[in-house]
């Protein structure tokens, strides 16, 4: 999550700068990113010290749904695996075998 909001701080601070280098795409998109979208989602915000104090207010507000979906996701994986070999030649390699099987136990 600190990477995300690094680079989004970073991203925020050129901005601010005029520093419009990171802003992609067509030149009417160009534009309507560096003149409506960007100073709407900056509005109030002229220091990095208050783009970061504001993301901190969010997260407190956020936090409990990441902390959800995340706890969802794990529940998800943590369900059984199944595994499907599709080729029979796998099992004549000397060499495969001993691989599968550790795989297998990492699997447990």
């Amino acid at each position: 999550m600190n990477i995300v909001i690094d680079e989004m701080v970073n991203s925020s601070e050129k901005f601010l700068k005029g520093d419009y280098s990171l802003i992609k795409g067509s030149e009417s998109e160009i534009k309507f990113k560096i003149n409506s979208l960007f100073p709407h989602l900056h509005n109030g915000l002229s220091s990095v010290k208050a783009i970061r104090d504001q993301v901190k207010k969010d997260l407190m507000i956020l936090n409990p749904t990441i902390e959800n979906i995340e706890r969802e996701i794990r529940i998800v994986f943590e369900s059984e695996k199944t595994i499907v070999i599709k080729d029979s030649h796998i099992s004549s390699d000397k060499e495969m075998l001993p691989k599968i099987r550790g795989t297998f136990d990492k699997l447990k």
